[in-house]
């Protein structure tokens, strides 16, 4: 790497000798591309040998055998929990119209749920004042549902949907019965087939429509979304509901004909039942919407009338099943990894259920509808990946829909741009269907990368007239668009390049500025490939000159010592899931990793992405990432062939706790793209194409040892099928269908290779691949002996019970955090195997011991234990355990174990009376390093004066210095308060600030707050700042006050409402992620009568502004403790709300929806984090207490894993009304209470773990070395910036003075030795292994 700062580009000379080794040729056409860059000066001669069998009738013939019904079957989703919501439900689906079975949360008991959905059914209003409001005016609508009402309470479900058939069937149980269902979106037609069996129950249908109201607008009426901008506009835009839908019945068929605002568009849902409730019955539905057209109710009418014409034909189900038994051979792919296995068909399943050729381009839900905030299309990542798992899959037709798409809206796309930009096209970065999107003046980034999907479509295809004639014409207008804003914008420069003046390198924070690697990349796609499409059809264009100066004199990509940059002031230094700025390697392949230079910057730029997305300053501080951060992590690892690294991500996508046991994913709003991506992973590892060469097995991981594909595709249109065995590829086989130049990569050592059984004689270049002159049908065959010694069958790989049907909602679906995410409960004991290769025949970067599983299969001998839900529980004072031995083949060297505790938080002394002992009312702290930390809470004068005792005769004040303050101090009456000249100053009747430096004296400066600002909740600091935020009125609307001097008596700079609260409740705590991002969790008294629960609730919102000044974001709740809801609307009054502030409340009354039976409430909320861990305190007034004047009530905590997931309740602490606080300070950890009975904590770990590792150096299975036992524990430090930010170091034992050995085994000592209730509680322990 260079040598200059990391944070600087390099030298001029530095990165251009780098572009320059590595950017391809831009004069050679594609043609000439392919020939040039595989083939060397200097080849070697591979022998020839001639065998009559020919290996691609050996390979057609294997897959006659492969039973796919059965296959398949090993994978279906099982559900044996009753399904309650999108995420955790079964669905089916046929690109248009689709849906999910769920008894929704709140339901009826005896009501479950057909959620209906249609692919296409969006908003057509017109623009506002010129502005197209696309996210409240053109967005995706919702439709409604199918009660199934049953006499009997739903009590249990026994459901499967079978891939194979795309159909899903089981049993509902209920209390008086039970019935058999049937259900299937039929594959051909746009209906829906959903059949009952009732036994002693009785089944009633009936639709419910949904209000076709734009679920983001719902959303700013409620007061939730961004401020300011284009958002203020949606908000004050007039929004008027269309009618009512109206319903009908003719000839047996029902019909809910809803017109859209205007009459700009209709949909229709038509449905017949037929048979008997309390026997068979039979629901056929159908959903279309129109627009233009307005044919809604006779479509659904054909659709129902033909339904009933195959039915009576007999060929309504084989019709349906004949369409998806033809799908899944299309490719063939078999893995000795069950769960991979699994999870990459159901993608398969789940891609043709979501999108059809004839279909609409797919937009983040698919046909399964759930209110969203993200309703639409999104272009900046969303749609590209979803339409790159059907082209290695070789499933072309079904994936056709984009391109199809497009090709029908064309004319669109030059109408999105500004009408002086001639012959240009551009798209927005989200879009409703229709694709009408104003881009503005802007550079097309997004419709040029949504046209590189169409490329690739083009490429796996091997079409190149489509190419030609359908991407052409686009990709023109993209270059266009390019070209005008290079005109409009144009940067002056001394190097002779062209700069592009502003651009935008999606959601990295900051990232819009001069010459992005992002627009680079595409661009630079963009001209070369507009070079090769011309000149491949001899097309002469006349800008093919303006297109080369571009290739030719285009700006360099922005690099660093870390790699590529965001762009050229911009380093890659902040954690972003997104990896727009790598695009230009993945997956455009402008840059390539085919060359040591091109292997190092990719490396070096993924490595540093990851590294600081993933882990920050420290390890511990790892930050929540999304789904596609780890599949395009896996990718680009597999591109550079780190088959260790690409399966490591590939795995740590089933672990995201946001994908769902169904493989369903969501960041509060659902989002398909990122499983859909795994299956792209997976074909990367496998099989890759880019560049103009097929490398088969380029980054099979060594767990999969056995593993086998027929079919899949590559650029160039090749069928490619393979097969490992133990870990040795058997064969490879390459058809070529269009007779595109081949290039072959295969790990086969000196093949023996045949073209349609007759031997060839090859070149092999330099870089290893071999030049295979095929023509279209022939078939080249690569072995490593005679053909007729190699197997050639291609079967499905055995499936232990144990590891089939692994999802759906199950009890083997309890060992995935995705489970637990959406349908939290104890997990159940599942052994899923990773592979059949047994852990000694691999050696582990680490020896994990998590689960329930893995303790018991890796527990040797133990004493005074439970190990129980993947924790292990000491059952007296002191316990010990002892693990197995861990061999391995080779010698290993271990480095370290580490022990991770349970993050419940049990470790809490009593404490007294924190702070200065003249205070009262909530406390808030703020510890802002050491010995710099402060209470802020309303001055008792009263107190403080009788604390001195009057036989003393009059108190008078001594000046007296303090270590560590360089201020003139007064003694007071309390021993331990000190006044500064600020205390000194009249209070305002607010709250008042107190300083010390060893959480022992304290020093009072004054005010801090006035009346108006005296319901203070909490308090943040940010950039040398404290955030104080209070409510006005008291449990409204937090506002802010911002004060960079805290001792001078008085009141910062009032910053106003922060936060309009939507639901009343406030008492919020705030806290700063390490982003920066301010997060709030209020009270939400939407489903409770707080006046009669202490004004608290089971209910806690949760809202993110990026500086904590206004413009939240509301989020999913951060604690949802709420019973089952009645559906009754009752009130309450709040004494406060029109007292203090009668301008803005009318009235002090506030609405509740009843809950049964009586709900816990908690509130007043304050929140810590801990190295990633995130505790909140709280009020817990449990249901039964209140009326008891705070008799029976104490602190909540929770915890949650990431501000992202759910907390869960752990436990109460104390006794009184607590109002808490919570700080790190002195080492220790303080909760403070209204109370005079507050609490102190060394932290969440709990003496006493002591431990010791062993070593087997002579592979006799025997330890012949013991570490010596050592006490190990975690510790914390402030992190400089933050103060509710904690860093952990781990509980860690350094073993690099051990040898090397063959086996290891650990030892531990558990002693309680605390008085409270807190024992130590294992979660985790790992031992890590390296060179």
């Amino acid at each position: 790497m260079g040598n200059g700062p990391r944070s600087q580009v390099r030298s001029d000379l530095t990165k251009n000798d780098l572009m320059k080794k590595m950017k391809k040729k831009n004069t050679e056409s594609g043609t000439k591309k392919l020939q040039m860059l595989f083939i060397a000066a200097a080849v070697a001669v591979v022998p020839c040998w001639m065998e009559g069998v020919i290996a691609a009738e050996e390979v057609a013939r294997s897959e006659a055998g492969i039973d796919y019904q059965a296959f398949l079957a090993q994978h279906d989703m099982v559900w044996d929990r009753i399904p309650n919501r999108w995420e955790v439900a079964p669905y089916t689906g046929n690109g248009n119209v689709g849906f999910l079975f769920y008894q929704a949360r709140g339901e009826a008991k005896n009501v479950i749920s057909i959620y209906a959905g249609r692919h296409d059914y969006y908003d057509h209003r017109e623009p506002y004042n010129g502005d197209e409001l696309l996210w409240i005016y053109r967005s995706r609508l919702p439709l409604g549902h199918f009660k199934l009402t049953s006499e009997g309470d739903v009590t249990a479900v026994d459901l499967q949907l079978d891939l194979w058939n795309a159909e899903l069937t089981g049993t509902v149980k209920t209390t008086k019965g039970a019935y058999a269902i049937r259900g299937f979106s039929h594959s051909l037609h746009d209906v829906i087939y959903f059949e009952t069996d009732a036994d002693h129950e009785f089944i009633q249908v009936s639709w419910h429509p949904d209000v076709p109201k734009a679920p983001v607008r719902a959303t700013l009426e409620r007061g939730g979304g961004p401020k300011g901008g284009s958002w203020s506009k949606m908000r004050a835009a007039p929004y008027e509901l269309p009618p009512e839908p109206t319903f009908s019945e003719k000839d047996g068929m029902h019909f809910c004909f809803q017109p859209l605002f205007d009459n700009r568009g209709e949909t229709t849902t038509g449905w017949e039942v037929s048979g008997k409730a309390s026997g068979k019955q039979v629901l056929l539905a159908s959903v279309h919407h129109s627009f233009p057209k307005h044919n809604s109710m006779e479509q659904v009418a054909s659709n129902l009338q033909t339904a009933n014409e195959l039915l009576d034909d007999d060929t309504f189900f084989s019709t349906h099943r004949k369409w998806w038994n033809e799908y899944y051979p299309l490719s063939f792919l078999t893995i000795d990894d069950p769960e991979k296995e699994a999870f990459y068909w159901i993608q398969m399943y789940k891609f043709a259920s979501a999108t059809r050729g004839n279909g609409p381009v797919m937009d983040l839900m698919g046909p399964w509808y759930h209110s969203t905030f993200w309703p639409m299309v999104w272009g900046d990542l969303n749609v590209e990946l979803q339409y790159w798992t059907h082209l290695t899959a070789n499933r072309l037709e079904v994936g056709s829909s984009l391109c199809n798409w497009f090709d029908k809206h064309e004319s669109q796309l030059f109408k999105n741009v500004p009408e002086r930009w001639k012959d240009s096209a551009g798209l927005a970065t989200l879009f409703p269907q229709d694709l009408v999107a104003s881009q503005g003046a802007t550079v097309p980034d997004m419709l040029c990368w949504i046209l590189h999907d169409y490329w690739l479509h083009c490429e796996f295809a091997g079409d190149r007239d489509r190419m030609r004639d359908g991407l052409f014409s686009k990709l023109r207008g993209v270059g266009n668009s390019y070209l005008n804003y290079l005109k409009d914008h144009p940067v002056s420069s001394d190097d002779g390049k062209i700069h592009i003046k502003n651009s935008w390198s999606p959601e990295y924070p900051g990232g819009r500025g001069q010459d992005i690697n992002f627009t680079i990349g595409l661009m630079k796609w963009c001209f070369q490939t507009l070079l090769d499409i011309n000149q491949e059809h001899d097309l002469d264009d006349p800008q093919a000159d303006q297109w080369q100066s571009i290739v030719d004199n285009l700006v360099d990509f922005q690099i660093d010592d870390d790699g590529l940059r965001v762009g050229k002031e911009i380093p890659f230094n902040k954690p972003h899931r997104h990896y727009s700025h790598l695009l230009p390697f993945y997956p455009l392949a402008v840059l390539t990793p085919d060359s040591e230079e091109g292997k190092e910057l990719l490396r070096t730029s993924l490595d540093h992405w990851l590294d600081v997305t993933f882990k920050r300053q420290n390890e511990s501080s790892a930050m929540a990432v999304t789904g596609y951060t780890a599949t395009g992590a896996a990718s680009m690892y597999a591109w550079l062939g780190d088959s260790d690294q690409a399966y490591h991500y590939l795995d740590f996508l089933i672990k995201h706790d946001r994908v769902s046991p169904t493989t369903m994913y969501a960041e509060g709003n659902p989002v398909i793209e990122s499983p859909l991506s795994f299956a792209t992973c997976v074909h990367d590892m496998l099989l890759q194409s880019w560049g103009g060469g097929l490398r088969v097995f380029p980054a099979a991981p060594k767990l999969w040892g056995n593993v086998a594909f027929k079919d899949l595709r590559g650029q160039g249109a090749f069928l490619v099928s393979a097969k490992k065995q133990a870990g040795v590829t058997q064969f490879v086989t390459v058809k070529s269908l269009v007779g595109s130049p081949c290039a072959v990569w295969t790990d086969i050592a000196n093949p023996k290779i045949t073209i349609d059984g007759a031997a060839v004689e090859l070149t092999i270049g330099e870089d290893g691949s071999y030049q295979v002159p095929l023509k279209e049908g022939q078939t080249v065959t690569f072995v490593p002996d005679a053909l007729g010694q190699v197997d050639f069958a291609i079967q499905p790989i055995p499936v232990a019970e144990a590891d089939r049907n692994l999802f759906g909602l199950n009890a083997k679906t309890t060992r995935l955090p995705g489970h637990q995410h959406y349908y939290p409960e104890p997990r159940t004991p599942v052994s899923v195997s990773k592979s059949s290769t047994t852990p000694s025949e691999l050696p582990e970067a680490v020896w994990s011991i998590d689960t329930q599983a893995e303790w018991d299969q890796n527990s040797g001998a133990q004493t005074n234990l439970e190990i129980e839900g993947g924790m292990v529980s000491p059952t007296k004072e002191t316990a010990t355990f002892q693990s197995i031995l861990k061999r391995f083949d080779t010698k290993q060297n271990v480095k370290s174990i580490v022990v991770q505790q349970s993050p419940v938080w049990e470790n809490w002394e009593p404490a007294g009376d924190i702070g200065p002992g003249c205070t009262f009312d909530s406390p808030v702290f703020l510890s802002l390093g050491p010995k710099n930390y402060w209470m802020f809470a309303r001055h008792n004068t009263a107190v403080e004066k009788e604390a001195w005792d009057t036989s003393k005769g009059v108190f008078t004040p001594e000046f007296v210095q303090l270590d560590g303050f360089d201020m003139p101090l007064e003694t007071t009456a309390m021993p331990n308060q000190f006044r500064a000249p600020g205390g000194k100053k009249r209070s305002l009747g607010g709250y008042h600030a107190w300083e010390s430096r060893d959480m022992v004296n304290w020093v009072h400066h004054g005010p801090i707050t006035d009346n108006e600002s005296g319901w203070m909740t909490t308090a943040e600091y940010a950039g040398g700042k404290a955030y104080f935020y209070y409510d006005f009125p008291n449990d409204q609307d937090p506002h802010l006050i911002i004060d960079d001097n805290l001792i001078d008596g008085e009141v910062g700079e009032k910053m106003g409402m922060a936060f309009e609260d939507p639901t009343h409740g406030s008492d919020c705590g705030f806290i700063r992620d390490l982003d920066g991002n301010f997060h709030v969790i209020y009270e939400d008294w939407s489903p409770i009568h707080a006046n009669s629960h202490s004004f608290d609730s089971p209910l806690a919102g949760h809202a993110v502004s990026k500086d904590g000044k206004g413009d939240f974001k509301i989020l999913a709740p951060a604690v949802d403790q709420r019973t089952r809801p009645t559906g009754v609307i009752k009130t309450y009054n709040h004494p406060h709300w029109t007292k203090e502030n009668p301008e803005r409340f009318k009235s002090g009354i506030g609405e509740y929806e009843v809950h049964e039976p009586e709900q816990d409430a908690f509130g007043d909320w304050a929140a810590i984090c801990i190295g990633g861990q995130y505790y909140l305190f709280g009020d817990y007034d449990p249901a039964g207490s209140h009326g008891s004047n705070g008799s029976n009530m104490s602190v909540a905590r929770f915890t949650s894993s990431s501000l992202d997931q759910q907390f869960k309740f752990c436990g109460s602490l104390g006794q009184g009304h607590p109002d808490p606080d919570v700080c790190f300070a002195e080492g220790r950890f303080w909760l403070a209470t209204q109370p005079e009975n507050d609490f102190v904590s060394p932290g969440p770990w709990v003496e006493r773990v002591e431990l010791r590792v062993g070593v087997d150096t002579n592979n006799d299975g025997a330890i012949d070395q013991w570490a010596d036992w050592k006490p190990v524990k975690e510790s914390y430090d402030y992190i400089a910036g933050f103060a509710k930010q904690v860093a952990k170091t781990p509980a860690a034992m350094d073993l690099t003075t051990l040898p090397a050995g063959y086996g290891f085994q650990f030892e531990l000592r558990l002693t309680d030795t605390t008085a409270n209730a807190s024992k130590p509680i294992l979660d985790r322990v790992q031992l890590h292994f390296g060179p």
